[in-house]
């Protein structure tokens, strides 16, 4: 697989004409729960052909699957990739990932710095903005693939909803909400719709379940959905307790977020789930996904003093990032 790498690799420098300076997996292979069906995602970090600045006409991404074997592989320009909005400076989740990934490496021979800057922020990363972008990700996805939802009955209309909002509430003319916006939780009291004429209003959830104007939606439950919010909550709780960057292989970040909170993580579940992702069941729902230990963890609250405040400075970043550039111009006839 390393050889089809490199030439996929040497492929897109020839087609894109950017210099490739690192690569590493990522996903369910790098982190040990990949199946029989997982494809090999790589990501990989390059310099654009003439500068260091990003002009009009460079990409800061590069996307493109292996034509032999099943590889996506996913670039990010060397200026993303430390920049303040999505880089190091940012500690930006998958930066960090690729960083602390065990099977990074400097594709590029002549490539100098690059290993120090890594080294750099892996040593200096923003622990507070990890934990918050981790959490945050964790709880959209929760939200997005694992909580009851509710949806408009297929016989029913919102103007049926409608008639059940309390008289002194605004009674909108035509309205309509999409099929996403209609998702709503259980425990929601209200779902709001907005009308036409942008004015909102509020009906009360239970009561158009009751009259069967609201019907369950179909679920999302599945051992691949959960262990990437159980993931994400694992991580953000890890760095929360150890303020450095959360171990690659999902077994071993398991292991040490279960030392670490005495025990107060549900093995047996999430075992339950590895085991169906790695055998080829990750598609199919799961009954045993710990919802609720999920929620406890997503809800708790965390003093912000704790936490050691740090963050990469963006003058040493330019530093490192200068001598990577000159190692590679310095290369070039």
């Amino acid at each position: 697989m390393s050889n089809v790498l490199d030439a996929e690799l040497r492929k897109i420098e020839r087609e894109t004409g950017v210099h490739v300076i690192a690569d590493a997996e990522y996903g369910s292979t790098a982190t040990g729960l990949d199946g029989p069906n997982s494809d090999l995602d790589v990501m990989f970090v390059y310099l654009n052909a003439h500068s260091r600045h990003v002009a009009g006409n460079q990409p800061d991404t590069i996307t493109r699957t292996s034509d032999t074997e099943d590889i996506e592989l996913t670039g990010w320009s060397l200026e993303k990739f430390v920049g303040s909005d999505s880089g190091i400076l940012s500690s930006n989740p998958s930066v960090m990932e690729f960083i602390n990934s065990p099977s990074r490496r400097t594709f590029s021979e002549r490539v100098d710095g690059f290993e120090q800057l890594c080294r750099y922020a892996e040593s200096e990363f923003k622990p507070l903005a990890l934990i918050k972008h981790y959490n945050s990700f964790a709880t959209s996805n929760h939200h997005r693939y694992l909580k009851d939802r509710y949806k408009l009955a297929e016989d029913a209309t919102w103007a049926d909803i409608r008639e059940l909002s309390p008289p002194s509430l605004p009674d909108p003319p035509r309205f309509g909400v999409d099929e996403e916006e209609s998702f709503i939780g259980p425990n929601e009291t209200t779902i709001a719709y907005r009308a036409t004429e942008t004015r909102e209003s509020t009906i009360p959830t239970r009561a158009a379940v009751e009259a069967g104007y609201l019907v369950r939606a179909a679920s999302d439950r599945t051992p691949k959905r959960a262990l990437t919010v159980i993931d994400a909550l694992l991580r953000s709780l890890y760095v929360e307790f150890e303020h450095e960057l959360p171990p690659a292989n999902f077994d071993e970040l398991q292991e040490s977020v279960g030392v670490l909170m005495d025990g107060d993580i549900p093995g047996p579940k999430i075992d339950h789930l590895k085991e169906a992702k790695r055998t080829g069941d990750g598609d199919e729902i799961s009954y045993h996904i710990p919802v609720n230990w999920i929620e406890s963890k997503l809800d708790r609250t965390f003093a912000y003093d704790d936490h050691v405040d740090r963050t990469p400075y963006s003058e040493t970043v330019d530093d490192w990032v200068e001598r990577i550039v000159q190692s590679i111009a310095y290369g070039v006839q």
